[in-house]
C-alpha cells in the first residue's frame, strides 16, 4: 500500500481498514463500495475460499488487530521507512528521498506473492478511490469505525 499511495502518504486508519478486509475478503460483502467495483468484487469473494476462521466480532477483530497493525508501523518509524512526524499525525508517509528505503519497499512489491493478485489489486484500488472520513466515507461504507465525530 505505501508503494502505491505516493508523496502524499496513505492514512493509518485506512491502512488498517484495507488490512482488516485483506484479511477477511468475505467482510468486503458486508461494505458499501462504489458502484464501478461493488458487482465484480463481490462476485470474486464468493470465488475465494475461507481461508481463516471468521471473527466472532467483526468489530472486536478489527480493534484486536489494531495491536498489531500499531507496532508494525512503529516498527516502520524506528526503521526510518515512514516519516515519524506524519505518522504522530496518522499518516504513513514513505521517506522516498531515502534510496534505501525505495529500494526496499520496491523490492518487497515486487517479491510480494499474493494467491489472488486480480483480486488484491482491484480492492487496494477500489479502497483507496473512497474519501476515508464522513458519511460515505471508507470507515462507513466498511462499518469498521466510527466516522460521525471527524472533523
Amino acid at each position: 500500500m505505501l508503494c502505491k499511495c505516493g508523496d502524499n502518504g496513505i492514512e493509518f486508519d485506512r491502512v488498517r481498514i484495507i488490512d482488516f478486509l485483506l484479511c477477511f475478503p468475505h467482510e468486503l460483502n458486508n461494505c458499501n463500495l462504489p458502484k464501478g467495483y461493488s458487482k465484480i468484487l463481490h462476485q470474486q469473494v464468493k470465488q475465494l475460499p475461507k481461508t481463516y476462521e471468521e471473527p466472532y466480532s467483526i468489530r472486536q477483530g478489527f480493534a484486536q488487530m489494531k495491536k498489531v497493525q500499531s507496532q508494525v508501523a512503529m516498527d516502520m518509524v524506528a526503521k526510518g521507512i515512514v516519516l515519524r512526524d506524519a505518522y504522530r499525525e496518522g499518516v504513513l508517509i514513505p521517506r522516498t528521498e531515502s534510496e534505501d528505503v525505495s529500494k526496499l519497499l520496491e523490492s518487497v512489491a515486487e517479491n510480494w506473492k499474493v494467491r489472488d493478485e486480480d483480486f488484491h489489486n482491484m480492492t487496494i484500488k477500489a479502497l483507496l478511490s473512497i474519501p476515508l472520513n464522513g458519511k460515505m466515507g471508507l470507515k462507513d461504507r466498511s462499518r469498521l469505525m466510527e466516522f460521525r465525530y471527524d472533523a
